[in-house]
């Protein structure tokens, strides 16, 4: 474990470095805070595009596998509820091919349109 050396703060001052560095980071954070008011609409999208890549990394980890456009209907709560998907499969499929749910030789779960 790495022990960190804090006793150059016993003196009270703090090396010119430190400063510099802490104005920087200030500088940089207000900068972005400026943009991100004046370009809203960008800035909105661009988390909108991420948080879809996020759900779909996350899903690929658990083995699921659905379309970007479904995520997105997800994501953007404008789908109907997992439980009404799951019923409408249900009365669609009355052979029981339903893919939503894993058998023995089946790892990954998918989600149909």
């Amino acid at each position: 474990m790495k022990k960190f050396d804090y006793s150059f703060l016993d003196n009270g001052l703090l090396p010119a470095n430190l400063i510099n560095i802490t104005g920087t980071i200030y500088s940089l954070k207000t900068g972005a805070k400026i943009r991100q008011d004046e370009y809203e609409k960008i800035f909105t999208e661009l988390e909108k595009i991420a948080i879809v890549q996020s759900v779909k990394s996350s899903n690929a980890i658990e083995g699921i596998v659905t379309s970007d456009e479904r995520i997105e209907e997800i994501v953007n709560q404008n789908s109907q509820a997992n439980s009404l998907m799951i019923k409408n499969n249900i009365n669609n499929n009355q052979n029981n091919k339903i893919n939503n749910f894993p058998n023995q030789n089946q790892n990954k779960y998918t989600i149909e349109d």
